[in-house]
């Protein structure tokens, strides 16, 4: 009987899911479903998230008006003293 074979019953012929299958079976396919949603999902956050926008030009005030680093320096330590 295991030499004839499944004469009865015949290979069924090839649908969808046989050729997705086939598909998924390739590397660049993996990878594709990867990075696909990946770079997807960081496009999404950029369109989506606000930007702070600073002008250099009008905010130069609010930037540190520390002439050098010595001054940075003196008044991390001050700071960190006060806190003790």
């Amino acid at each position: 009987m295991s030499e004839i074979g499944f004469i009865s019953h015949p290979p069924p012929e090839p649908d969808f899911w046989i050729y997705f299958a086939k598909y998924l079976r390739n590397t660049w396919v993996q990878w594709a479903i990867v990075f696909v949603p990946f770079i997807l999902f960081v496009l999404f956050l950029k369109l989506t998230m606000p930007s702070f926008y600073m002008n250099e030009k009008e905010h130069s005030e609010e930037q540190f008006q520390f002439r050098d680093m010595k001054e940075i320096r003196k008044r991390r330590n001050t700071m960190s003293n006060n806190s003790l």
